[in-house]
């Protein structure tokens, strides 16, 4: 059996419970280039390597504001690989746009992630800007969202593996959630209700 096919058939045992199929097979993609890539340049795939692969967490982000600007929040869901929730984490943001809070809500999934050891991460938000700007695809206009998000990109270089895309936002509401009740939150407070292992 080829490499791929027993990375496919790995993939297939312990692939995320994802709403959405063609995320999922997306996913799988990403995954199969990246031993392509490496068959590529001479290298082979351990079991170590591919094991890593598959610890990729799922960071889900969104802010909210009530005025934009006004009282604002962010919130963040950490998703082991099997869909099961790791923590939620929301942060007051005090008065900010809804923007602002966008961008806290991604920093503060990143930070937490990166503080517990995670490599690889596939992050989902609603917000098209950020996603876009964090990718590098659109412009900076406002000095503030270009401070925020160049600590977003040094947040993200430094996973093994980053992968963001913009979502409906029928498809964020646990996100959504949090955000909304973190703007009862002081600006920089942080709740974390985490499962530890």
């Amino acid at each position: 059996m080829s490499n791929h096919l027993l990375l496919e058939e790995k993939w297939l045992k312990n692939t995320p419970k994802l709403r959405d199929k063609n995320e999922s097979s997306r996913i799988l993609n990403i995954v199969l280039n990246r031993e392509r890539f490496h068959e590529n340049i001479g290298g082979r795939f351990s079991e170590d390597a591919t094991h890593g692969l598959f610890e990729t967490y799922f960071l889900e982000f969104d802010g909210a504001s009530k005025g934009n600007p006004g009282l604002a929040g962010a919130g963040a869901i950490l998703r082991a690989n099997d869909g099961s929730t790791v923590c939620r984490l929301q942060e007051g943001v005090g008065i900010a746009t809804c923007n602002v809070a966008e961008y806290r809500a991604i920093i503060l999934g990143l930070k937490h992630a990166l503080k517990n050891g995670i490599k690889h991460i596939y992050v989902q938000g609603d917000s098209k800007l950020v996603c876009m700007q964090v990718q590098g695809l659109w412009k900076l206009k406002n000095q503030n969202m270009a401070e925020l998000c160049k600590v977003a990109k040094e947040l993200k270089d430094k996973f093994v593996s980053f992968e963001i895309s913009h979502v409906p936002r029928n498809r964020n509401s646990d996100a959504d959630a949090l955000a909304n009740r973190a703007i009862h939150l002081q600006d920089g407070v942080v709740l974390e209700d985490c499962i530890h292992k």
